[in-house]
């Protein structure tokens, strides 16, 4: 028995040595550095809800008492100081920043005031969002909109917007500018204006964003012999399949190749074919959103 019980430790003695000197540096390193990982992130995650609040209700009312295109009264201005504080980090900055511009582009003082008031409670990139696409939307940069239809806009793709601001501002800006350019579409601005949009809110479904996936399908469908769209009809077919998530565009191109060869279906009904095929890239009714945007600010549920 003896025996048998050294025996048994041994081997059990032999095959861990052997699993650590056949196991990769960097898969050890993962077995005994586990939970480091885990404890940094908790611990980042737990700084980000931390606030300097004191700090954001001051700044707010120095800001207010010292503008000159706002007159509130004493205890109106704390009163609006201590809501903002709500937000966190950076509210104060965010709230100047919204009621400044919506109050110089024509709102009212009360439209303005609970604008900013919204987006002193949002992340940093959401209003940054907001900012730049309103301003980019309603001056003649972009498409020179009435500004009740650049706020809309703005909205969508910051405050309302459910995946990653920073890729979706990036995605349409992007977007706007390949649309604009005469030497690549030369579209009318109106459809440019809306397309741009239309595609920049797809961004949600894609991990790193619409923009690589909508270039890539955009080319092979002008470009590739069997295919071969004209520019406005490449457009359409690269949004109504990129709606579909990430999986969309191989289903597409798989599928056509499929009824071409195997069905030996001519061009128009191949198309079909593939985009109905296309569309089921995805279980629910949309596809599933790929992006992990930063969180709220600490404050917003309580401010709401």
């Amino acid at each position: 028995m003896k025996t048998t019980v050294t025996a048994t430790t041994l081997l059990s003695a032999i095959i861990l040595i052997l699993t650590l000197i056949l196991t990769p540096p960097t898969t050890q390193a993962s077995i005994y550095n586990s939970g480091i990982d885990a404890r940094e992130n908790a611990l980042k995650d737990a700084k980000s809800k931390l606030c300097s609040a004191t700090d954001e209700y001051i700044k707010t009312l120095k800001f207010l008492r010292k503008t000159k295109e706002f007159t509130f009264r004493e205890e109106i201005s704390r009163s609006i100081a201590e809501q903002v504080s709500k937000g966190c980090d950076g509210a104060a900055e965010r709230f100047a920043q919204v009621l400044l511009l919506l109050k110089t582009v024509g709102f009212s003082e009360r439209k303005s005031l609970q604008q900013a008031l919204d987006f002193a409670k949002e992340s940093p990139d959401t209003q940054k969002n907001f900012v730049e696409i309103f301003s980019k939307s309603y001056l003649t940069e972009f498409f020179d909109y009435e500004y009740p239809r650049a706020i809309q806009l703005a909205l969508d793709l910051s405050r309302d917007y459910k995946g990653d601001p920073a890729l979706a501002r990036a995605d349409f800006i992007s977007l706007v500018k390949f649309c604009k350019d005469t030497s690549n579409l030369d579209l009318p601005m109106s459809f440019c204006a809306e397309y741009a949009e239309r595609v920049a809110k797809l961004s949600q479904y894609f991990t790193t964003g619409v923009e690589k996936p909508f270039f890539a399908l955009f080319k092979d469908l002008r470009e590739k012999k069997e295919f071969s769209l004209d520019v406005k009809t490449a457009l359409i077919f690269s949004h109504d399949i990129l709606q579909h998530g990430p999986k969309s565009a191989q289903n597409f191109f798989d599928a056509y190749q499929f009824a071409v060869k195997d069905h030996e279906l001519t061009k128009t009904p191949a198309l079909e074919l593939a985009l109905k095929i296309a569309s089921r890239s995805h279980v629910d009714a949309t596809p599933p959103i790929m992006q992990f945007p930063m969180p709220k600010t600490p404050g917003e549920e309580d401010a709401r």
